[in-house]
């Protein structure tokens, strides 16, 4: 197993810790204009398939980054920066050509 720790801004997440798939949010008050960071923590299997690896890093960024419940579109789209953020920097961290091939073509559709 490896462990992959990041460390990215986002409002209004404080601390964001991420381990085997299951996560822990926790917000933070605090002036609307200031920027908190969080730190993901993200476990995984370097033998896995680069599809399931990549497939758990977007499930689990999508997951950290929303929020249930009806939201307005603003904050809709803040959830969303975050998590397109979130994996970027995973795929980034990661270093595998397999994993990252597979990002470019998510992002592009």
């Amino acid at each position: 197993m490896k462990t992959l720790y990041l460390n990215l801004y986002a409002v209004p997440v404080a601390l964001l810790v991420v381990a085997g798939g299951i996560g822990a949010q926790s917000a933070s008050a605090g002036p609307a204009n200031q920027r908190n960071t969080f730190e993901a923590r993200f476990v995984f299997d370097p033998a896995d398939p680069a599809e399931t690896i990549y497939a758990d890093i977007k499930r689990t960024a999508e997951r950290l980054c929303g929020h249930p419940g009806p939201r307005p579109i603003s904050l809709l789209r803040l959830d969303r920066k975050c998590a397109t953020d979130l994996v970027n920097a995973a795929v980034e961290r990661i270093s595998r050509k397999d994993v990252a091939d597979i990002h470019t073509r998510s992002v592009r559709g």
